[in-house]
């Protein structure tokens, strides 16, 4: 390879066509009107026939304009039109030329040609036989990310620029000149040849065998936030390309992305880009935290924005607002179920038990101030004929939460017990320990009659005994004499005082009562097992069935798991405490298949599906860990377990920098030989039942309008939980505003677990006074405590990370190709509109669950009641207006809320004059604080932050315990007032 010709001969790889790019190496250079002439790229394709005259005339040209002078090392600008993978290349530009050509001396396998110009050197690795099928797009796009990610070991191995991963970059011919150091230091470098070894030739597998795994995973780039409207995006980019010609910046056009000079900072040569799949703008300057406003990316809109490119930002503006419209139309009657059985008429019912329930029921709603009408007297019929069945078969009861389902259920046991004790026997499931203790009160005692014999028992006798019995554990359990701190699994095992202890005999003392209560935890913790609790002994001797599951709320369904990197430590660790127990073979095995789940993660990047290690494997000694295991994750075992089995999801939290692989498992009941009721308010609009075993599920009607219900709402800014995490005000500003609000309601405050302990010591005062309730989120469902309470103050909207609702799509509706995400209309969305409904269901769920727990809850409440929440999404907002009918929705500008007292002082202090002076009296009038009281009442307005910071913006010092003066900003900021 002697020159140039020489060069290309051989980098054409046997093509009669060699593509070829030029860009300006340096516009700085050149006269400015020269420059306008020239056009910003050249591209020409080099024939093999004509070459020998075409290829002087254009180096000549590159050179005068002082061009980078490039070509495909795949023969083809745009993916599709690469006829077949020739080469792999690296461009090493970071550390010195000493430290490059050591790294390039140490690689596992030697490049073919190896070149060295301005800062570094270009490797070229020449393939043979190489993976590439353009049958399809699919199997096109998978040959690309093959070998993009074969190329990524190779650049990361080497150090080299990260940039150039994709397949149809360009690269510097050998032998051309570089002129980026020429108008500078007057300096002109040139592509010299140091290494060509046309015989190291190498498979894409050789490659990947040879050199380490790469940190980073080329994904999947194909899918397109914008698919449907390339028409749209093509407007979009010739708007932006005008742009850049307009400020003399160079841009090169790729397929399906743009490379250019970024506008937002002094950039030099091109170090931004821009892919047409998403339309987000990075720069490299940016991503390294260095002097460009860009950071890690920013939409095209906001560059434009920016930039003052209202043309540009108008077209952008205009793309988001019509894909926003496809999301902003998911409403509730995409949630429904669809196949619903109609209710039976209350008359054809309500004969026997029924209709001697039914008007216990009536009663005590009516008692309580409750609608009863005929909708809602059919509603109670076929829920109490459900609750009397004795046949197989799972009906799940949508009645709305505060409809009576608690009163249902005790008046429907309560009658069975004192009408039909041998049918009594059944297990009744809640959400809450709190739940089952309440109900274990309402359900009192039951009692026998026994008749005399003449033998043992010479007259009739009558025996009474409790009712129920609680299945909890010894964290729960108020007479356990260790006063456990918090859940440990095998807490009882070396008790020394479980003799005498109901707690460690549980599961034979239940056998005792006819009802048992447990909680949903442990329904799903004994999903198989529910056939221990069929039977049940009477007081007098006789042995009956429970055929009965009653259970109240949605139980598990759909489990996601997730098992963490420092979960297999502690696993581990878990087994070394039971090594003694388990064979060694078994567990150098287990240590064996962790290292694997290791190995599968490190390499892994976020988002990608992990395949099963192995699909039939269990844990040889699962009896010896439940007998022995003491601790509080007692299912590590089977997490770990069903990921082998079932491999997973990666996800990635940056928040606190988690690896994780991440599954779904759909609880498998086994009902068999019970009548299960699942009495659950929001049922009719959750998806997550289309995971539930064979079931039935009535057509319940709504029951209640809410006019009386008015949503305020915040949309300038979103309040998930990473957002107020980072920005500490938003949580005071909250505070502010829930302290105003309590002067008028009584609040229900919900935010995340972390914030809960902040908000109490900012809302101290409102909370001693009874005026402020405060609680987590995930902690209020099935709760009434908090009926009294007349507003509820969202602080957040929950989400449960991309790998929860993938998972639960993935069990609900089947696999999905496309689990990206993108901000749409500034809100954060599945491209796949299946999985964002599904996501929208989950947190339109749980809101309705947590605004149901205030005053609005019974059917009949009058009270006005008030949610407050912060919100960008309007198919949120939508889908709630939906659900509760007659609901008014107003807008709420949660920060600039102020009590009535600051907006009086503030228009008091911005009229005066400044060196006027007012009293402490006449503020007191003006707020109608009279006596000593009020005196008292502004001396404690005056220790708060907000009333000095009023003094503050109005530069309103105190001259006296009586006075107030307003003086010039300057003495403020001098500290020659006070404040």
């Amino acid at each position: 390879m002697k020159d140039l010709l020489s060069a290309i001969d051989y980098l054409r790889h046997g093509r009669e066509m060699f593509p070829t790019f030029a860009f300006f190496d340096n516009k700085k250079g050149m006269p400015l009107e020269e420059l306008a002439k020239l056009p910003n790229t050249r591209s020409e394709v080099l024939h093999i026939n004509t070459i020998k005259y075409e290829l002087p005339i254009l180096s000549k040209k590159c050179e005068a304009e002082m061009r980078a002078f490039c070509f495909y090392p795949n023969g083809a600008k745009l993916v599709p039109d690469i006829d077949g993978l020739r080469f792999l290349f690296v461009d090493l530009d970071s550390g010195s030329k000493e430290e490059q050509l050591e790294l390039i001396n140490s690689a596992p396998l030697p490049p073919t040609l190896v070149y060295t110009g301005r800062r570094g050197y270009k490797l070229l690795y020449a393939l043979k036989n190489a993976r590439w099928d353009r049958s399809n797009k699919s199997a096109l796009n998978e040959c690309k990310i093959y070998a993009e990610n074969i190329q990524r070991q190779l650049i990361e191995y080497l150090k080299g620029d990260t940039t150039k991963t994709n397949i149809n970059a360009a690269f510097r011919l050998p032998f051309t000149n570089n002129y980026k150091d020429f108008a500078e230091k007057g300096v002109v470098y040139t592509e010299e040849i140091v290494l060509f070894e046309p015989s190291h030739v190498y498979t894409l597998e050789q490659l990947s065998e040879a050199f380490p795994e790469s940190t980073k995973k080329v994904r999947d780039n194909d899918s397109s936030l914008y698919g449907e409207y390339t028409k749209e995006v093509r407007e979009i980019i010739d708007c932006l390309i005008g742009w850049l010609e307009l400020e003399g910046l160079s841009y090169t056009e790729y397929d399906g992305k743009l490379s250019y000079q970024c506008p937002i900072h002094d950039d030099g040569t091109p170090s931004a880009f821009m892919y047409y799949t998403n339309l987000v703008c990075r720069c490299s300057n940016g991503g390294a935290g260095l002097d460009c406003a860009i950071d890690k990316g920013k939409s095209l809109r906001w560059v434009a924005k920016a930039k003052g490119w209202t043309d540009l930002e108008a077209l952008c503006k205009k793309l988001d607002d019509k894909i926003a419209e496809e999301y902003e139309k998911i409403s509730l009657v995409d949630m429904q179920s669809t196949e619903l059985v109609p209710l039976q008429p209350a008359k054809v019912l309500t004969t026997g038990h029924v209709k001697a329930v039914l008007d216990k029921v009536v009663s005590t709603m009516k008692g309580r101030g409750i609608v009863v009408n005929k909708t809602t007297t059919d509603i109670f019929a076929n829920i109490i004929h459900e609750l009397n069945l004795q046949t197989d078969g799972v009906t799940v009861c949508p009645l709305e939460p505060g409809g009576g389902k608690s009163t249902i259920m005790v008046a429907h046991l309560k009658y069975m017990l004192d009408q039909n004790l041998v049918e009594s026997g059944t297990i009744l499931v809640v959400e809450r320990i709190e739940t089952a203790k309440w109900l274990l009160e309402q359900l009192g005692q039951y009692s026998v009659f026994i008749e005399a014999d003449g033998k043992a028992r010479d007259v009739p006798e009558c025996r009474t005994q409790s009712a129920a019995f609680v299945m909890e554990s010894a964290y729960t359990y108020k007479g356990c004499k260790k006063k456990p701190k918090k859940y440990h699994y095998g807490e009882c095992r070396s008790c020394p005082f479980k003799e005498g202890c109901k707690v460690p005999r549980k599961h034979q003392e239940q056998k005792g009562y006819p009802i048992v209560i447990m909680t949903h935890a442990r329904l799903k913790m004994e999903a198989g097992g529910l056939d221990r609790y069929r039977k049940w002994r009477c007081i007098d001797g006789n042995e009956y069935e429970r055929k009965r599951i009653i259970i109240d709320e949605k139980p598990p369904i759909v489990e996601v798991i997730s098992v963490h990197r420092p979960y297999f430590d502690q696993f581990l660790y878990d087994l070394h405490a039971l090594s003694l127990d388990i064979p060694v073979e078994e567990l150098v095995e287990t240590k064996a298949l962790i290292n694997q789940l290791r190995e599968q993660l490190m390499g892994a990047s976020s988002g990608e599906k992990l395949l099963p290690i192995n699909p039939d494997f269990v844990f040889p000694y699962s009896k010896t860990w439940y007998k022995k295991y003491s601790g509080d994750n007692v299912n590590l075992l089977k997490d770990i377990e069903y990921v082998i089995q079932n491999g997973g999801r990666v996800n990635y939290n940056p928040l606190h920098n988690i690896m994780s692989k991440e599954t779904n498992r759909t609880v498998q009941y086994d009902f068999s030989g019970y009548h299960v009721t699942i009495l659950d308010g929001t049922a009719k609009v959750d998806m997550e039942y289309r995971a539930l075993q064979s079931h039935q599920m009535l057509d319940v009607p709504p029951v209640k309008s809410y006019e009386h219900l008015t949503f305020f709402v915040d949309c300038s800014m979103s309040s998930g939980k990473a957002k107020l995490i980072k920005d500490a005000k938003i949580l005071v500003d909250f505070a502010r505003n829930i302290s105003i609000i309590s002067t008028k309601e009584t609040v229900l405050v919900l935010c995340f677990k972390p914030h809960k302990s902040s908000l109490e010591n900012q809302l101290s005062r409102e909370i001693k006074e009874g005026r402020v309730l405060v609680n987590h989120f995930g902690n209020v469902k099935g709760s009434n405590d908090y009926s009294r309470c007349t507003a509820l103050v969202l602080v957040g909207i929950t989400h449960k990370g991309d790998p929860t609702y993938i998972n639960k799509h993935e069990a609900i509706c089947g696999e999905v190709e496309d689990t990206k995400v993108q901000k749409r209309k500034d809100v954060r969305r599945f491209n796949d509109l299946d999985i964002e409904t599904i996501k929208l269901n989950d947190q339109v769920v749980d809101m309705i669950q947590d605004i149901l727990r205030i005053c609005i809850r019974n059917n009949g409440a009058t009270a006005q009641a008030k949610v407050y929440m912060m919100t960008k999404d309007v198919a949120f907002v939508n889908i709630l207006r939906h659900y509760f009918t007659g609901c008014k929705v107003e807008d709420w500008n949660m920060s600039g809320t102020y009590p009535e007292w600051y907006e009086k002082l503030s228009k008091c202090f911005k009229a005066l004059k400044l060196g006027e002076v007012i009293t402490k009296v006449k503020l007191r009038d003006m707020l109608g604080l009279e006596g000593e009281a009020g005196g008292r009442q502004l001396r404690r307005l005056a220790k708060k932050k907000l009333y000095t910071k009023l003094l503050s913006e109005h530069s309103i010092a105190e001259v006296n315990n009586r006075k107030y003066k307003k003086v010039d900003r300057l003495e403020v900021e001098l500290d020659q007032a006070v404040l």
